[in-house]
């Protein structure tokens, strides 16, 4: 698949808006992982259909439009069915829209890259009923695990002049893992430290991660340097309100030097 390279700026419009959509099925990711299931699909429609159109107009691009467009089906499926939504459906979708958008980001890359099939439907089953859902809730939560010793492969964490420096080592902060990283983050950071945030590899980051960093804030100065200006990381800051809270510097060196 790359034929596309000849496209030019249609290709490069498609790239550039595949962020915007990017941002936006991770915004509806967090609303399936937080329960509201109705309000995620609807939400996730939008960039899958959008991806499904663009990609179609762009030679070389159509196994993407093809491949959303099976995903968008199976969406479908769900809303109009008494489908169960549980983890290995949650799972599924999460799955399947990542690896669309990574064949994306390869593309940016330059690489020759292939659209690999849509991963097999999971099983399903109909969806329980209320006083199943409420014994199932109620047995839950009477089974809730121990929060497991804090710990990412996704993360670095350092401690350099005076500063605890997180270093993430992934280019997008919108997993379940990674949120409750740095959830678990407010219990271990000693109250009225000083922690900074190197964003310099990250392109976008779901506001639950930045609610996270937000709790932060209010135990300790907490600061960023290096979010590229204009891109989904940066734009959901934005959005969301969160300069309020959070001290924001160009690069490592205008931290150490403001700090003095």
């Amino acid at each position: 698949m790359n034929d596309y390279a000849d496209s030019g700026e249609l290709l490069e419009s498609f790239l550039t808006d595949a962020e915007t959509l990017y941002e936006e099925a991770l915004e509806a990711l967090n609303l399936l992982k937080t329960g509201s299931v109705a309000e995620g699909l609807q939400h996730l429609a939008r960039p899958l259909h959008t991806l499904k159109g663009t990609a179609g107009f762009i030679s070389g691009l159509e196994p993407i439009g093809s491949y959303a467009h099976q995903l968008e089906d199976h969406l479908l499926e769900i809303r109009a069915q008494p489908i169960a939504w549980n983890q290995s459906v949650q799972a599924w979708v999460a799955s399947s829209v990542e690896q669309i958008f990574a064949v994306i980001e390869q593309i940016k890359s330059g690489d020759e890259v292939e659209v690999p099939p849509l991963s097999p439907w999971p099983q399903t089953s109909p969806a329980p009923s209320l006083q199943e859902q409420m014994a199932q809730q109620t047995a839950a939560a009477a089974h809730q695990p121990q929060t497991a010793p804090i710990q990412s492969n996704d993360f670095h964490l350092e401690q350099r002049e005076g500063w605890l420096i997180l270093h993430p080592l992934v280019k997008r902060i919108h997993k379940g893992q990674q949120y409750l990283y740095l959830k678990q983050l407010e219990g271990e950071i000693q109250e009225g430290s000083k922690l900074a945030l190197d964003l310099s590899p990250v392109m976008s980051m779901g506001s639950e991660g930045w609610g996270a960093l937000s709790q932060l804030a209010k135990r300790c100065s907490l600061a960023v340097f290096g979010m590229a200006e204009g891109n989904a990381c940066e734009r959901t800051f934005r959005a969301f309100g969160f300069s309020r809270l959070i001290q924001v510097y160009k690069n490592e060196q205008e931290l150490f030097q403001e700090a003095k």
